[in-house]
């Protein structure tokens, strides 16, 4: 969750309903493959930071991920998404990047 000076962060969660954004209230805008990841850019319909626009980097299929049904946006143990980008067209240059490097092995296990 973030810490917005504005109100509410999109991730806060309501007393009663579902997480914000909603994970299953969603369109996926675009997708790019890069080998075993995938960049969805998606539009959560119920969320207002950034007009409700992702860029989510998942480690899997693009297509596998946008037929779930369910894409949430939020890191959590057993979650393939492994990195969100600010959803600008630098964002997802940022994304390709990012999975053209780790294709590349260019990464470190910590």
């Amino acid at each position: 969750m973030g810490i917005s000076t504005l109100g509410r962060s999109c991730a806060a969660r309501e007393s009663n309903g579902p997480p914000n954004p909603n994970p299953s209230n969603y369109t996926v805008l675009q997708s790019i493959q890069v080998g075993i990841y995938a960049i969805l850019k998606i539009k959560y319909l119920d969320c207002t930071n950034f007009e409700g626009n992702k860029i989510c980097v998942f480690k899997g299929n693009a297509e596998q991920i946008r037929l779930r049904g369910i894409i949430d946006p939020h890191f959590y143990a057993k979650s393939d998404l492994i990195a969100r980008f600010i959803p600008t067209e630098e964002g997802l240059s940022m994304a390709v990047n990012l999975c053209n490097l780790l294709m590349k092995g260019g990464h470190t296990r910590w």
